[in-house]
């Protein structure tokens, strides 16, 4: 939620459409007075954004605080429209960013998933077994080798470096890098889920926040457990709080890299798609809540008006904004926006790339194996039936932007 009283406009904030990064691009232009509910930059992954967000607006007597504690910084237009009132509304231009469908909840599904898609897997103990087997066996070849400037001995060495090389890269694989199509099948169970859970009514205000998370998760357990998605259901009732668990020290008598590791594996959680034996998940994975700013967060779905249902510029029937931005080349496309409509702001691919956040999560999955073609995604077993779904539930967005 943007409000610039100095150029009157106000931007409508989505979801996966590089709005962190506008929000810092367009905080030196806003004015004294504008206002901003942005990101609070604790953590230190984004800038501050929060601006003024305890103004009072004259028509309703409300401030963006009054809904940012409530709703975060995603905030439909309607209740924005509340806030400022609606002469207000209706005299700015108002405005958004919108990407492909395919290409945002495949993207949603990115950011909902990192323990899946782009942090490291944890290892089997049946692996870990072999690994330390071949670990004693290369040591008792290198220990048995009495001329330590020889060239076997020095071949030992080398080997033993590239075993140790190969279990760290193994290591910190992703689930997505070593168990691809697997992945691939919960990627497809979620978007069903998602897909054919009734929606709620995406112009109330009970359909956005952290209130709302409990209906959903019980409408979309209502809708796996009609698809007998058992696979879906097993995963949803790993670890639901994501408890850390207390690891075992390893003593420093034990040489073995691996033995901490093996007394810890019990402690691991199967992921159940896919055939990989040798990967599982770590015990800190949750499939069901954490604690956000504003409360519990519900990670795998948290919210369907927002995802799925395009709430925040869209009443169900009509575009409630004045112009949307293609999130395609979207530095450019803005510049083009802010000319359109006389807004006195200077913008093109360059200068907004400056303003660039989040790049370290789109970097870690550029990482090899983290990052699959869209494509591929939609091109399994369920992959025609989901693109259906999609096209004709969707085909309105590609036609706006």
């Amino acid at each position: 939620m943007i409000i610039s009283h100095k150029h009157k406009f106000i931007f409508v904030k989505t979801h996966k459409t590089s709005t962190q990064t506008f929000l810092k691009f367009i905080k030196p232009h806003l004015g004294p007075d504008g206002v901003m509910a942005g990101d609070n930059g604790r953590g230190g992954v984004n800038e501050n954004t929060v601006v003024n967000v305890d103004k009072v607006f004259p028509a309703s007597g409300k401030c963006a605080a009054d809904l940012q504690d409530i709703y975060g910084n995603h905030i439909p237009w309607f209740m924005i429209r509340d806030v400022v009132g609606q002469d207000m509304w209706d005299e700015y231009t108002t405005f958004t960013i919108e990407r492909s469908p395919l290409d945002r909840f495949l993207s949603i599904f990115y950011f909902l998933h990192p323990t899946i898609c782009k942090n490291h897997i944890a290892v089997s103990k049946t692996k870990l077994k072999q690994q330390q087997k071949i670990w004693h066996q290369l040591n008792e070849t290198k220990r048995g080798i009495r001329d330590k400037k020889s060239d076997e001995y020095k071949q030992a060495e080398q080997k033993l470096s590239e075993f140790k090389d190969e279990l760290k890269d193994f290591r910190a694989s992703s689930m997505l890098e070593m168990n691809p199509e697997g992945v691939r099948e919960y990627f497809e169970e979620w978007m069903l889920v998602q897909l054919l859970t009734e929606p709620e009514d995406i112009m109330s205000y009970d359909a956005y926040g952290i209130d709302s998370h409990e209906a959903i998760i019980k409408k979309t357990n209502q809708t796996a457990n009609k698809l007998n998605l058992k696979k879906y259901k097993k995963l949803w009732k790993l670890n639901p709080t994501g408890e850390q668990p207390v690891l075992e020290k390893r003593t420093k008598e034990c040489n073995c890299p691996f033995e901490r590791y093996i007394k810890s594996s019990d402690q691991n959680l199967k992921f159940p798609y896919g055939n990989n034996q040798d990967v599982e998940l770590p015990p800190s994975y949750t499939t069901w809540q954490s604690v956000g700013d504003h409360g519990k967060i519900y990670r795998p779905i948290t919210g369907q008006a927002r995802f799925l249902n395009y709430g925040y510029y869209y009443d169900g029937k009509n575009v409630t904004v004045d112009h949307i931005v293609d999130f395609k080349n979207v530095g450019k496309n803005m510049g083009t926006f802010f000319k359109k409509y006389k807004i006195d702001i200077k913008c093109d691919t360059d200068i907004y790339n400056e303003a660039t956040q989040n790049a370290h999560f789109r970097l870690n999955n550029k990482k090899k194996g983290n990052k699959r073609p869209v494509d591929w995604w939609y091109s399994g077993k369920r992959g025609k039936k989901i693109l259906n779904i999609i096209n004709k539930q969707y085909n309105f967005i590609d036609k706006l932007i």
